[in-house]
């Protein structure tokens, strides 16, 4: 009897184990590189008393201008997807041209964002200094 049960767990763990090793199906990815574009990252004119820090993460850009050792101005360049903006209820839209910015207040803290798609790229810039018509000065500078 106890050979039988022995022999019948053996049989139900060799026919599970199969099933895990079965073949997996095949799915095909969406090429995703036809919507990217290559570039390099592109700098806005600021004072030239500012550091200027590059990181590169993936595919996304991060530039750090520093004064005194303190980050006043962050922006990070990407690949834009094509999804829709995030927008909050503090959200402005500020068109200019054929760019449509997205400027915001951080919420529950000082510091603002604002994020704007030109040839296909994504910026977001943050900073805890500048206002609204400060941001969009050195947003304009871009080439």
């Amino acid at each position: 009897m106890k050979k039988t049960i022995f022999l019948f767990v053996c049989l139900a763990l060799l026919v599970n184990t199969s099933a895990i090793f079965a073949t997996p199906l095949q799915v095909k990815e969406k090429d995703s590189n036809k919507s990217r574009v290559e570039f390099k990252p592109i700098y806005p004119k600021v004072p030239d008393q500012w550091e200027v820090v590059n990181k590169k993460l993936g595919e996304t850009y991060i530039i750090t201008y520093l004064s005194d050792n303190d980050s006043v101005l962050s922006i990070s360049e990407s690949n834009y997807s094509g999804e829709e903006m995030k927008k909050s209820e503090s959200t402005e839209v500020i068109s200019d041209g054929n760019i449509n910015y997205y400027y915001s207040p951080f919420r529950n803290k000082s510091g603002r964002n604002l994020t704007w798609v030109k040839n296909g790229v994504l910026f977001e810039m943050n900073s805890i200094y500048f206002d609204r018509d400060k941001m969009m000065k050195y947003a304009k500078t871009f080439r």
